[in-house]
């Protein structure tokens, strides 16, 4: 994903600790969902983890009567009601895709997906370690900090799945297979996510209706990952499951007699 702003200040270093005091705050939607309230639990805990300084985290909503503080050094994670949020302009097309970029004096962190998220935390955990002075009591990000991108190889593969509904959750169910659940979804949209999976490579190799429970098997370019979608007409949701073709087997499919 390509990052663009508009209408903002020029970027600036961003002071986190300054003399061994946290000079910077991490900043959440009030209401969000879970993954970006973890990534900014996270990113806060990699600031101590970094430096032995916790910095305030709090959400972004605010009382009556009381105002953004345009003047402070905040890390915004996910879409808050800060202008620099919504300043960031970036289409996302996958999941576990993020961008982190900084505008004015803000970190604007934002994500595809929850998954994109705590990868987001861990990329910018990781540069704590590399900018900060624990002797010093010093940790500034410098001002061109930006990345596009994902740390997931397998799940950004995956085109982001069109739906009037939400991801439920990303299930981890382990040896390397990974589930997202999409909620109040319906047949029409699961029948439409075959196209972008086709643009992205993706080959249908197997379908099958039991009911009115749908399934599909693709395998992903190079037949690396295979992805089992499966909506069910009665919870209306649909699961994504992709797994390394390495760790599993492609189920058997019947073929005509010809003889």
């Amino acid at each position: 994903a390509d990052i663009t702003t508009t209408g903002t200040a020029a970027p600036q270093d961003i002071p986190v600790l300054r003399g061994g005091s946290a000079v910077c705050r991490i900043v959440r939607p009030d209401p969000t969902t879970e993954g970006v309230i973890n990534a900014a639990v996270a990113i806060r805990r990699g600031v101590e983890s970094a430096t032995g300084v916790l910095p305030e985290i709090k959400d972004d909503f605010l009382m009556p009567g009381e105002s953004i503080d345009s003047d402070a050094y905040e890390i915004l994670v996910g879409e808050t009601n800060r202008p620099e949020s919504s300043a960031v302009s970036v289409e996302f097309t996958n999941y576990a895709a993020f961008s982190i970029s900084v505008v004015g004096n803000k970190v604007v962190v934002l994500a595809s997906d929850d998954s994109g998220y705590a990868a987001a935390a861990e990329w910018l955990c990781d540069r704590f370690y590399l900018y900060a002075d624990r002797t010093a009591g010093e940790l500034t990000l410098p001002s061109d900090l930006s990345f596009s991108g994902s740390t997931n190889r397998m799940l950004n593969t995956l085109p982001l799945y069109a739906t009037r509904g939400k991801i439920e959750r990303l299930w981890d169910c382990g040896d390397d297979c990974s589930m997202y659940i999409i909620r109040n979804t319906d047949p029409t949209e699961f029948a439409a996510y075959a196209a972008p999976l086709a643009e992205a490579g993706y080959e249908k190799y197997a379908e099958n209706r039991i009911g009115n429970n749908l399934y599909a098997t693709y395998t992903s370019p190079g037949g690396k990952y295979v992805l089992n979608t499966v909506y069910t007409a009665y919870e209306k949701k649909t699961r994504l499951i992709i797994e390394p073709l390495s760790k599993t087997e492609l189920p058997v499919t019947e073929t005509a007699d010809t003889s």
